[in-house]
C-alpha cells in the first residue's frame, strides 16, 4: 500500500513540476482563488520545493533537528539523519524503474 501511494504521490509530483498549466488549473480549484496572480505565485514558491523522485533533503532535517535540539536544550537530539529517514521503498522503486518510466526516460 505505501509502495502505490508512493507511486501516485510521485506521479503527481512530476506532473505539478513538469505540466505548469494543469498544476495552475488544480491548484486554482483547490485553493479556490479567484485572483490568479496569488495561484501562480504559490505555484512560484511551492513548485521547487518539490523533488522529483520525491526524496528527502538530508540537509533540511538536519537543520531541523539542530533546531529541535537549540529549542530544548535539556533534551538529547538524536543528529543522525538516517534515524528519522528510510528511503528504502524510493530505492527499490528507483530500482524497478518507476521514475524513469513516469518521466519517460526507460
Amino acid at each position: 500500500m505505501v509502495k502505490r501511494f508512493l507511486q501516485a504521490y510521485s506521479e503527481g509530483i512530476y506532473q505539478f513540476v513538469t505540466n505548469k498549466e494543469k498544476a495552475l488549473a488544480i491548484t486554482n480549484q483547490r485553493l479556490k482563488q479567484k485572483i490568479l496572480a496569488l495561484v501562480e505565485e504559490a505555484y512560484q514558491f511551492y513548485g521547487p520545493i518539490f523533488s522529483f523522485p520525491p526524496r528527502v533533503s538530508h540537509d533540511g532535517v538536519r537543520v531541523v533537528l539542530e533546531m529541535i535540539a537549540q529549542r530544548n536544550p535539556g533534551t538529547k537530539v538524536e543528529m543522525n539523519v538516517d534515524k528519522y529517514v528510510d528511503e528504502r521503498l524510493l530505492d527499490e522503486l528507483e530500482r524497478e524503474g518507476l521514475f524513469q518510466r513516469i518521466s519517460g526516460k526507460g
